[in-house]
C-alpha cells in the first residue's frame, strides 16, 4: 500500500470523523456522532469510510484501519491536509574517463528540454539498499559500480515559487566506455563536458557536481537556487 492509494477525503463530516478516530484509540458510535446529526445520516458517512476501508469496526466500536493510520499519517497536524513533503531521491554522478558526464534530458515539465543526473524516488517502504540499485538498473541498464557520497537537500525556485525540494543520497560512478541508456519517454541521454551544457542544467546540478570534484570529503550539501523559466508561450 502507498500513499497514494487513498483520494483526500472532501465531505467535512467524514473530515470529523477521520479527526476524532485519529485521537483516539477507537470510539462507539455514540462517540462519535455529532448531537446535531441525524443517526440515518451519519451512519451514510460512517458507512462510506468503512467501503473504503479507512475505518474498522471492531467489538462494537469503530478505529483507524491500517490504511486509515497511513492516510492519517501523511496529514499535516495543524491544517488536517496533505503535507508537502521533500521528495527522497538518488542522484548518480556518473562520468566516463574522458571527464565527461552522463545527463539526462528532460521530456516532461518542470524543466522540460534540461539536462539532469540521472536520478529517481524511493517508494514508499523500500530500503535505500534496494531503492538505489533498482534505479540504477531502470534508469540506465548498464553495469556501473557506485560509491555512496553523501546528501543533497536541494531546494529550486523559479521567483518565490518553490518548484522542487528534493533531499537525495548521491552516488559516484565511473565508466570506461561511452555507452549510453537508451532513451525513454521520460529522458534522452547524452555525455558532455559540465562547462559545454551548464546553462542547459536543471539549477543545483552544477554546484552538485563542483561540490563533488573539489573534494573527497562526504558530501553535505543545501542548496537554494532559481531555475529559468525556459518555456514557450504559443
Amino acid at each position: 500500500m502507498t500513499r497514494q492509494d487513498t483520494k483526500m477525503i472532501e465531505h467535512y463530516i467524514q473530515k470529523e470523523i477521520i479527526d476524532s478516530l485519529a485521537s483516539a484509540s477507537s470510539l462507539r458510535f455514540s462517540e462519535l456522532k455529532p448531537k446535531q446529526l441525524e443517526s440515518n445520516a451519519f451512519l451514510y458517512h460512517i458507512n462510506l469510510l468503512l467501503k473504503q476501508g479507512l475505518i474498522e469496526k471492531h467489538e462494537s466500536k469503530y478505529r483507524l484501519s491500517n490504511k486509515g493510520l497511513v492516510y492519517v499519517d501523511s496529514l499535516s497536524f495543524s491544517t488536517h491536509s496533505p503535507r508537502k513533503q521533500p521528495k527522497v531521491s538518488v542522484i548518480f554522478a556518473i562520468n566516463n574517463t574522458r571527464g565527461d558526464w552522463l545527463f539526462a534530458r528532460r521530456k516532461y515539465q518542470p524543466y522540460i528540454g534540461k539536462l539532469m543526473l540521472i536520478s529517481g524516488k524511493r517508494h514508499f517502504g523500500e530500503s535505500p539498499e534496494v531503492h538505489v540499485k533498482r534505479e540504477l538498473i531502470e534508469k540506465t541498464g548498464l553495469s556501473i559500480e557506485t560509491t555512496r557520497r553523501g546528501l543533497a537537500d536541494i531546494r529550486i525556485y523559479r521567483g518565490k515559487t518553490l518548484i522542487t525540494h528534493i533531499m537525495a543520497n548521491v552516488y559516484t560512478g565511473c565508466l570506461d566506455n561511452d555507452l549510453l541508456p537508451p532513451s525513454t519517454h521520460q529522458f534522452d541521454y547524452i555525455w558532455a563536458n559540465l562547462n559545454d551544457v551548464r546553462m542547459q542544467l536543471v539549477a543545483g546540478t552544477s554546484e552538485l557536481l563542483h561540490e563533488l570534484t573539489v573534494s573527497p570529503a562526504p558530501l553535505f550539501l543545501s542548496l537554494d537556487v532559481q531555475d529559468s523559466d525556459t518555456r514557450v508561450e504559443r
